[in-house]
């Protein structure tokens, strides 16, 4: 059984105890009425007692209460800045390279692996350095990073800001703000999805649908599309179908801004392709709703597709009119057991799949014949492997690396083995950096761990960040920069 689910049927069963055995100390013959007051009011005065004393910051993946003592916050600027940019008061500081990048979801194949960079295996002598932290306004989006440009999302009261900071020092250069605010209790507050930056442009995707194209060196609005209108929906109907938030990144390819649409139609949704110049929409495709994936531009079978997975299918898309050319099932519920995991092209013919909330692992094999479409074969499928709840799979030399439910483990792609489980990150993040695993965990830490299929190795340990950490993190050369729902920091890593 997933986790979450468990913690909840946990704490149901404690709340029904706890309320009878109160109701029947309440009505027990043998106490007084003294003793029966003192049984309700009591508790209730503890509960008010904690109440004023801690804050409620959210849940866990596992849906386990976080709370941290009132007053210790640190809190983002305040959002009243007047006009739309509030720029930098201070010089912006070089980090050296100014040309370093990390442009947009999960590395230039959104496969999450950065082959270019490697790191130190020896943290106990070059340990990495925290160079700045700030606060920062809610939400779980990812970060960009262009020619010393840091860009994220934050929610700031209720406007969803694009954000610029400057990477040598953190300092806030400028902000695109819309007035948006997607909140759900389990999910949390904020926007949820990565920039894409492409040449002088950003693109971003808010949690409610809005699409904008920002200038990179100003936040000066080329064109905003609302996905919402184009799906005829609003915000709170579509939430009942997709609960917490869009959460995917947009995708360049040539010309084009490739986006999941998501509607409360049954047809043409699944993909929406858009002028990235213009905004004007091209075409829209599939039928399946919408899942927290981001479209990726693949090669199978020496043939050029987008890929998208959606709440109940994975699917391949012609480039030219987004049509749907192969799909095979992959089940989910947008507004319940989320899929959120990347896939992992392996070569062009072969696709692995994972996901949480029970599902696992798949690994599928394609073949086309002449004059027929294309067909994919399962070559296995475990449900009790790689239960990637928020992460996303890593591949590397044979095999798949991956948080499943919290914990770290290994598999063998060619057959399904497992090599190794251990190490307890929460529902963090992981990276595959120069062949070394660079997990977040949902504590904040960061970790270096050996990706190698022997045995789980830990090789470096550094608390950075405080409260819940869901935000995939970003490399560019040397730098880390890891977020939550509170802070950012940036982090020089020690290079070979």
């Amino acid at each position: 059984m997933d986790h979450g689910i468990s913690n909840v049927f946990t704490a149901l069963l404690t709340v029904a105890t706890l309320f009878f055995a109160g109701v029947w100390f309440v009505l027990s013959p043998r106490l007084s009425w003294l003793a029966s007051l003192a049984c309700v009011t009591i508790p209730i005065a503890i509960v008010f007692g904690l109440m004023n004393r801690y804050e409620f910051l959210g849940f866990s993946g596992d849906m386990m209460p976080h709370f941290r003592v009132r007053g210790t916050a640190t809190r983002p600027p305040s959002s009243t800045t007047e006009g739309n940019h509030a720029l930098s008061s201070s010089p912006r500081q070089s980090t050296g390279d100014r040309s370093v990048t990390s442009t947009q979801f999960l590395g230039n194949q959104r496969s999450g692996a950065i082959d270019d960079v490697q790191i130190s295996k020896d943290w106990s002598k070059r340990p990495p350095e925290v160079q700045w932290k700030k606060p920062v306004g809610a939400g779980w989006a990812g970060i960009a990073i262009s020619n010393g440009f840091v860009i994220t999302l934050e929610q700031r009261e209720a406007e969803e800001w694009v954000t610029c900071y400057d990477l040598g020092n953190g300092e806030l250069i400028w902000k695109h703000a819309d007035p948006s605010r997607h909140y759900e209790v389990l999910g949390g507050l904020g926007p949820r999805s990565t920039p894409t930056i492409q040449g002088e442009l950003v693109y971003t995707l808010g949690a409610n649908g809005i699409l904008n194209c920002l200038k990179l060196d100003s936040g000066d609005r080329v064109w905003t599309v609302d996905l919402l209108t184009i799906a005829g929906s609003t915000a709170d109907q579509f939430q009942e179908s997709v609960k917490w938030g869009r959460a995917a990144s947009p995708l360049v390819y040539g010309d084009r801004l490739i986006v999941p649409l998501g509607s409360l139609e049954k047809s043409n949704r699944s993909l929406a392709s858009f002028d990235r110049h213009t905004g004007k929409l091209q075409w829209r495709n599939g039928d399946d709703q919408i899942s927290y994936v981001s479209p990726m531009h693949v090669k199978v079978l020496n043939e050029d597709y987008f890929l998208t997975v959606n709440e109940n299918t994975v699917t391949l898309h012609s480039i030219d009119e987004g049509k749907q050319v192969w799909s095979h099932p992959w089940i989910g519920q947008s507004n319940g057991a989320a899929t959120c995991s990347q896939p992992i092209m392996v070569q062009e013919n072969r696709m692995f799949l994972s996901k949480g909330y029970g599902n696992g692992s798949l690994f599928l094999e394609f073949a086309k014949e002449d004059g027929k479409p294309l067909q994919a074969r399962e070559i296995w499928k475990n449900s009790g492997l790689l239960r990637t709840k928020f992460s996303n799979p890593l591949l590397f030399q044979g095999h798949i690396y991956g948080i499943s439910d919290g914990v770290l483990e290994c598999v063998r792609l060619e057959d399904g083995k497992r090599t190794w489980k251990g190490g307890r990150y929460g529902h963090g993040q992981a990276l595959l950096v120069g062949g070394q695993l660079l997990i977040t965990s949902d504590e904040g830490e960061l970790v270096l761990v050996s990706a190698s299929p022997s045995k789980l190795q830990e090789l470096g340990r550094l608390p950075v960040l405080e409260g819940i950490t869901w935000n995939i993190p970003a490399v560019a050369g040397e730098w880390l920069l890891m977020r939550n729902g509170s802070e950012m920091a940036c982090i020089k890593l020690p290079l070979e």
